[in-house]
């Protein structure tokens, strides 16, 4: 099999697990990282699943670099995507294959990619989100340190018993963590779905885009995912919005 087929087979099992709209999300960066393996094999005398599975952090940290280059990038939200994509794309390797690249599959090695990742979007200045001016970052920094106050110290049985401002107050920074992270907009919080959460990968569909979340984050919606399911049982309420809105 050429590698060409590898990424056609992979966007197909998207497209049959996650529907078109991921897989056109997942095409232009699997497609990127395609173009980057290429160049590299020229210079090569391996096959691409060597070389895909020797790939070192410095090299896949190039593909990065790669991705952002070519599509004169500025905000980091596309980039998050295509980390994920990657991951994902290894994922599909391993299940096919076995064994694939370390950076994927060691617990320890994700970590130091990922760490590595960070330190690679701040060295190419890329924006926390798509706005034009984005907040600074010591501000951003005392309003994430505001909200997690408020969301790790609500009790449960306060927000189940509806007592005034708790469950708005709580609900409100959920949703500014998100914003500050991912750049959201009224509506696109608006659109989310409980479908669109994935508590066991810990990421989240926004705007068509599966996104990983931050582990402070993914461990909140955990918690909120469970308080959301007392919540309606208790109430007898059926929704399908990710975040209820309600007025208490």
């Amino acid at each position: 099999m050429e590698f060409i087929d590898e990424i056609k087979e992979f966007l197909e099992m998207q497209k049959k697990e996650n529907g078109e709209a991921t897989t056109k999300t997942y095409r232009s960066k699997i497609y990127a990282f395609y173009e980057f393996v290429s160049l590299e094999l020229r210079e090569m005398n391996v096959t691409y699943i060597c070389f895909l599975n020797v790939m070192d952090k410095e090299k896949l940290l190039q593909s990065v670099e790669y991705y952002v280059k070519a599509g004169n990038l500025k905000s980091r939200a596309a980039v998050d995507v295509y980390f994920s994509v990657i991951g994902n794309f290894y994922k599909f390797l391993s299940k096919k294959y076995g064994k694939t690249n370390d950076y994927f599959q060691d617990s320890i090695k994700k970590q130091e990619f990922k760490d590595a990742f960070e330190r690679k979007i701040k060295e190419l200045h890329l924006r926390d989100s798509d706005k034009q001016e984005p907040i600074e970052r010591e501000r951003a920094e005392k309003i994430l340190k505001e909200c997690d106050k408020l969301i790790d110290g609500i009790g449960i049985e306060k927000i189940l018993r509806k007592d005034r401002g708790v469950y708005s107050n709580y609900i409100s920074s959920l949703i500014v963590k998100l914003v500050l992270a991912y750049g959201l907009k009224n509506e696109a919080i608006r659109k989310l779905k409980i479908k669109d959460y994935n508590d066991q990968l810990n990421d989240l569909m926004i705007n068509n885009y599966r996104v990983h979340l931050p582990d402070g984050l993914a461990m909140q919606m955990k918690r909120y995912k469970e308080i959301r399911q007392r919540f309606l049982k208790k109430y007898q309420i059926e929704s399908e919005r990710l975040f209820l809105m309600i007025m208490i």
